[in-house]
């Protein structure tokens, strides 16, 4: 075998090796779906639990479901909750969609992302805008301060304000359940 063959044989192997390492990495540690974008790392959810139902028909805005969250050490890291609002401010045949995940980590820290959003197609960038600038990493005391955002263009009405309010309303349910929730546990515990 001369030099040039024993040579690619080796950087070859390395290739092949460098490519399995990279996808292991790829595949345990880089958040890739929106609930592992929530902590910022692969995460195993836990058995859904149903909150609420989702209605047959009409408006709602519900806590949908709720699970825990655990790293791939099994380690649990906090808690997922599924929102979710079908509302109509002016059209009934087209009513506005907004769920979101919102994860609640164990020093109380809230990140929130869209799973599905569907408004007028001028509000669905300023409202995914709002939710990265202001839904990421703030202290579930801390709701109250962030402010609805008005994403109206000149002249066009009060429907982004208002999908603004749901999504702050929403997270704000989450939150409520979560602080509860987690104090009805305490009270488990202790008796």
């Amino acid at each position: 075998m001369n030099k040039q063959t024993l040579f690619l044989i080796i950087n070859a192997v390395l290739i092949i090796l460098l490519s399995v390492a990279f996808l292991l990495v790829y595949q345990n540690v880089i958040p890739k779906t929106e609930t592992d974008k929530l902590f910022g790392t692969v995460v195993v959810l836990g058995e859904e639990e149903v909150v609420s139902n989702i209605p047959a028909f009409g408006n709602y805005t519900i806590v949908h479901t709720m699970a825990e969250a655990f790293n791939k050490q099994g380690d649990k890291i906090g808690t997922v909750y599924n929102v979710k609002s079908v509302y109509t401010y002016f059209n009934i045949n087209d009513p506005g969609i907004v769920e979101l995940v919102v994860g609640i980590d164990l020093d109380n820290n809230v990140t929130v992302q869209i799973i599905n959003i569907k408004q007028t197609s001028t509000y669905n960038s300023g409202i995914q805008q709002y939710v990265a600038d202001y839904f990421q990493g703030f202290k579930t005391d801390q709701i109250i301060l962030i402010p609805p955002m008005n994403l109206e263009e000149p002249g066009a009405g009060a429907t982004a304000s208002l999908s603004t309010g749901k999504v702050k309303e929403l997270v704000a349910m989450a939150i409520q359940y979560h602080i509860s929730h987690m104090m009805s546990l305490s009270e488990v515990n202790q008796a």
